[in-house]
């Protein structure tokens, strides 16, 4: 089950004001839960209510065996999905050690403890957050083996041979870097950001 929460959001084909976005995020989420094998009902667009959000929950949690939520987690003044869950006790909130996507919730909601995801609204954000968090928890739901993504070689950027793992052009065992490439003088230094 998936909910984009937010009181800007409106559903593709509605008018548009100064102030609001269209929801692309539910689709996404749904289609990448569905590219998965999952079956992913989108519940639609939230306002910024608690009690709104809380509603459309519980309405809901009798068809999920997992519920994403877009948006509502960081530190800003309508962040209904915090409001909402911190004093369940059952949802931990807080960041992660990666950029885009550093707010972050995951507890259980319901009386069937059912998992919720809760990822920020930013749409970059929500969706590497799911690909990083949420599937990986329904392949282990689906029974299935943990994702690996494909890697290809490449070389640097600057388009010198990038050595392979455990090799380099001097014989040493080395990874390739992008310190490496500028110490052998094969990577300009970018001036600091000021």
């Amino acid at each position: 089950m998936i909910i984009s929460t937010g009181s800007e959001l409106r559903e593709p084909g509605q008018p548009l004001g100064h102030d609001s976005i269209y929801d692309g995020n539910s689709f996404l989420l749904a289609a990448a839960a569905r590219r998965l094998g999952a079956i992913a009902y989108r519940v639609g667009i939230v306002p910024d209510e608690p009690r709104a959000f809380l509603d459309a929950l519980h309405d809901q949690l009798v068809r999920a065996d997992v519920v994403v939520t877009s948006g509502g987690v960081s530190q800003g003044d309508y962040d209904v999905v915090k409001e909402a869950l911190r004093p369940t006790g059952t949802v931990w909130f807080g960041g992660v050690a990666m950029q885009p996507g550093k707010p972050q919730g995951f507890g259980l909601v319901g009386e069937d403890e059912t998992p919720i995801f809760t990822l920020p609204g930013n749409p970059v954000s929500s969706y590497i957050s799911f690909e990083m968090f949420v599937l990986p928890a329904i392949r282990k739901l689906m029974g299935k083996a943990p994702y690996t993504r494909p890697t290809t070689r490449r070389g640097s950027p600057t388009g010198s041979p990038r050595p392979r793992a455990g090799a380099s052009s001097s014989g040493a065992s080395t990874p390739w870097t992008a310190a490496a490439e500028r110490r052998a003088g094969r990577w300009p230094r970018l001036a600091p950001h000021r």
